[in-house]
């Protein structure tokens, strides 16, 4: 299962100890950006070999893209050979809104994107809510 974590601040440190927790959770590739002085960690688990590094920028909406799930809508496989992550890109990318994107899943996840012109996060499970979110919050700086 993939991790992420989304700090506000870009001097903020993850501690050792839950960087290695959620390395634990996503063995296969570790990215980090810093934008708009918000700091973002994904770690990935690829499940069937087909994945996208993440998060992702998706241009035509001006967000940031992070994914924790598995999709199983036909096109997923029939056109994006197993790329769940890549597909949710395109599908944000081609709606008219990330709302009607997300209407449009079939599976198990918890997106985050991260917009970046309005600097807000916006947080989207599946119906049974199956991949685990916790959120935080601190006035300090880290």
């Amino acid at each position: 299962m993939c991790s992420f974590i989304f700090l506000s601040s870009s001097k903020s440190n993850c501690s050792a100890h839950s960087e290695m927790l959620h390395k634990l959770r996503g063995p296969d590739a570790t990215e980090c950006i810093s934008v708009n002085g918000r700091k973002i960690v994904h770690n990935l688990l690829s499940l069937n070999g087909a994945y996208t590094l993440q998060p992702v920028y998706v241009s035509g909406k001006g967000c940031i893209l992070f994914f924790n799930g598995e999709l199983y809508n036909r096109e997923v496989f029939a056109e994006y050979n197993g790329n769940d992550t890549k597909y949710l890109a395109d599908l944000i990318d081609d709606s008219d809104t990330v709302g009607d994107a997300i209407r449009c899943l079939d599976g198990e996840f918890v997106i985050c994107i991260y917009s970046i012109g309005t600097d807000t996060i916006s947080i989207a499970t599946d119906l049974f809510r199956t991949k685990p979110v916790t959120l935080g919050y601190s006035s300090e700086e880290d």
